[in-house]
């Protein structure tokens, strides 16, 4: 997915998640979010991927917004970044 640079980091499918939504799963890939929208889970993106450095600041801009649910899932790929990103939010 393209980015505009400086753009503030946002979580990808905002737009798609009820209002009363409770439970939101964060997914690596725009692709995983969608997917999980067809089946009717609630999702949203991460995005950049998974990675180090600044590609988690969407976490500082976020916090706020993901603070209304009472349980997020963290559904990350099975790969040394998607690993070392789920670590990080973990201990974070």
């Amino acid at each position: 997915m393209r980015v505009e640079p400086n753009c503030e980091p946002c979580l990808f499918g905002w737009h798609l998640i009820p209002k009363t939504a409770r439970t939101i799963t964060i997914c690596e890939g725009e692709i995983d979010a969608m997917t999980l929208h067809q089946y009717g889970i609630p999702a949203l993106s991460i995005p950049l991927g998974a990675g180090s450095g600044s590609k988690h600041d969407w976490f500082e801009y976020e916090f706020e917004r993901l603070a209304i649910f009472d349980e997020i899932y963290i559904c990350m790929d099975n790969d040394i970044a998607g690993q070392e990103l789920l670590g990080k939010l973990l201990v974070d």
